[in-house]
């Protein structure tokens, strides 16, 4: 795939989500533009006050890097949403909240039922066995695994 469709389709991912959030209950959703000197730190998305929301749309799942890209030196709540390949609804869609800490004292307050210990990621495998999970990934970080609706719920119910 050419450099041009790659950011094609991370670009239609990034609008997916936005007009998502939009529907429900972040009127002002939007993306950030590259080069506009606020992605770094905020994410791609800008809706949620005091979190940063990364769109990913590839073939291959790197969530432990993508988190750590967006955590380093990020103080807000860091959230990374995996396009689904087949499922429309961008509510389904796998979702990672950079810290366990950050969903049970910033967002949600509600743990996850099942807990999982792993070097090899596979979130999307464990939220489709389980639904919520608290991941501990290769680093000792623990995150939570869950689906971009639950996550927007959440941010709902802490705003």
């Amino acid at each position: 795939m050419t450099g041009a469709a790659s950011r094609r389709r991370g670009a239609n991912a990034e609008r997916m989500v936005a007009e998502y959030l939009r529907a429900h209950g972040w009127p002002d959703a939007r993306r950030y533009l590259a080069g506009d000197g606020r992605q770094r730190l905020l994410g791609d998305i800008d809706a949620v006050p005091g979190v940063a929301v990364e769109v990913k749309d590839r073939a291959q799942s790197a969530w432990a890097t993508w988190l750590r890209d967006l955590e380093d030196g990020n103080e807000r709540v860091t959230v990374v949403v995996r396009r689904t390949r087949g499922v429309p609804d961008v509510g389904l869609w796998p979702a990672v909240v950079g810290s366990a800490d950050d969903w049970s004292g910033r967002l949600d307050g509600v743990p996850p039922m099942v807990s999982v210990v792993s070097s090899n990621c596979r979130p999307e495998r464990w939220l489709e066995l389980y639904g919520r999970v608290l991941w501990t990934d290769g680093d000792g970080r623990a995150r939570v695994v869950t689906t971009f609706g639950d996550v927007a719920h959440a941010c709902r119910r802490s705003a």
